[in-house]
């Protein structure tokens, strides 16, 4: 079930976020992910969010700001079974177009965004991490 995000889903979602993110970044140190804590709290609680639920756990969830996709995650042993498309999806029927970044080295990602319509519009160095990103387009 994708369902918006409710107040008391919050830590279930930052979990979803830390685990998801440490799988699909392991270019990234642990810590890298641990010092965002607090940030993506109160980043979580600022953006229009969407959750998947499968029997009653929270196992995916998809941020959105006007037309910016501000992360897509789906905890490790649930990937590969349509829940993240199925979150994609939700967005795509609210917005004519959606934004997003990705990590180049992250190509399952990447792989993703593509097959779903999302075209590279350009790459960039990311500050934080020193590492390249991309920035994608989906228009309907």
């Amino acid at each position: 079930m994708i369902r918006k995000m409710e107040y008391q889903d919050l830590e279930a979602a930052i979990e979803v976020w830390q685990k998801a993110n440490r799988q699909a970044h392991g270019f990234l140190p642990a810590y890298f992910w641990e010092q965002r804590r607090a940030q993506i709290k109160t980043a979580l609680q600022q953006q229009e969010v969407y959750v998947a639920v499968e029997e009653g756990r929270l196992v995916g969830l998809i941020g959105l700001r006007r037309d910016w996709v501000h992360g897509l995650f789906v905890l490790p042993d649930f990937q590969g079974q349509g829940i993240g498309r199925r979150l994609l999806e939700t967005l795509k029927q609210r917005r004519p177009q959606l934004w997003l970044q990705v990590y180049s080295k992250n190509q399952r990602a990447l792989a993703f965004y593509l097959r779903e319509g999302f075209q590279i519009c350009r790459r960039s160095l990311d500050g934080d991490s020193n590492e390249v990103k991309l920035t994608l387009l989906w228009q309907r």
